[in-house]
């Protein structure tokens, strides 16, 4: 299975991504919005893996960093090689060392909002300010490819402040 981990956002900041996303590349050719049930902060990606083993190691994350607060600001926008565009900013320490007892030693928080393949705009209007708050808790997907674009099925899920 095609697997990753994604911390899951609140929906306050749901609700202003997609607000905001019309100023940012609603009309713009060669772009494909990341749909608001998608929307999320990747962990780790697995890629092929068997799903027991993700889970072990998810859970194991979890025991020892999910009490941690996980908290988020978003402030930031940027481009990965003109094929994707993130929303980025600051996050609590105990987002990076979940990611990081996640397996994910190279970790930079950010969410995808869209895909291009017309490649990145020049400029891309600030983030609203105030799109921040706690992370909800974090979910393992299994994520199928299809020619519209990725379907995502929850797998297992832990709660901020509860158990799986």
């Amino acid at each position: 299975m095609r697997l990753f981990s994604a911390l899951l956002l609140p929906r306050n900041a749901l609700d202003a991504l997609e607000a905001w996303y019309p100023q940012v590349l609603a009309n713009r050719p060669g772009t494909r919005r990341v749909r608001r049930e998608n929307l999320h902060l990747t962990l780790r990606f697995f890629g092929e893996f068997p799903p027991g083993d993700a889970l072990r190691i998810l859970d194991d994350a979890w025991s020892s960093h999910g009490a941690l607060p996980l908290e988020f600001n978003l402030t930031k926008t940027g481009c990965f090689n003109d094929s994707a565009v993130w929303v980025g900013g600051s996050f609590s320490p105990g987002v990076g060392r979940l990611a990081e007892a996640a397996g994910n030693r190279s970790f930079v928080p950010h969410i995808t909002i869209a895909r291009l393949s017309g490649g990145c705009p020049p400029a891309l209007p600030p983030v609203p300010s105030g799109v921040s708050g706690l992370l909800d808790g974090m979910a393992l997907f299994e994520s199928t490819l299809t020619p519209r674009g990725p379907l995502y099925r929850v797998l297992s899920r832990w709660v901020a402040g509860g158990l799986p």
